[in-house]
């Protein structure tokens, strides 16, 4: 049976903890952090000055051409009134292939001349297009078309 020592005044720890071997593990701690972190730098300089392959963006000689996308491809897309939006195309050969800020403005402006003037879109079968301001008017005047109400 065990005795409680309660009445002695034995239920604590009679020392300190020691402080030396706390003391040794943080500076081992900080020497491993230094010495990976000067470690790391070496190794990082020793990368910087290895040669990099293939510089220049020189193309992999086993490398193959990228395809090209299935049709459409939205460079040669054509806008409601059959012009090029942009890219290299029968009509405008002189353009590159992908979009730059030259066919991008162009393209902007196209639209912004669409939504702010009037307009044919197609004569034959009597389509305007209108400016959007005006278009907004006009729907909050007649409202959005409702389908009936099926019974």
């Amino acid at each position: 049976m065990k005795h409680t020592t309660q009445a002695l005044g034995n239920d604590h720890e009679r020392t300190d903890a020691h402080a030396a071997p706390l003391v040794q593990f943080l500076i081992f701690l900080a020497i491993v952090c230094a010495g990976s972190f000067y470690a790391m730098n070496l190794l990082i300089h020793w990368f910087m000055q290895q040669p990099v392959p293939l510089a220049n963006n020189i193309e992999h000689p086993l490398a193959t051409e990228r395809p090209l996308p299935p049709e459409p491809r939205l460079e040669t897309a054509r806008d409601a009134k059959g012009q090029f939006l942009a890219g290299k195309s029968e009509a405008n050969p002189a353009a590159g292939t992908y979009f730059t800020a030259q066919t991008l403005s162009a393209l902007h402006a196209r639209e912004h001349d669409q939504l702010s003037t009037y307009g044919w879109v197609d004569k034959e079968s009597k389509l305007v297009h209108i400016p959007i301001e005006k278009a907004i008017e006009l729907t909050l005047q007649k409202g959005l078309p409702v389908a009936e109400k099926k019974r």
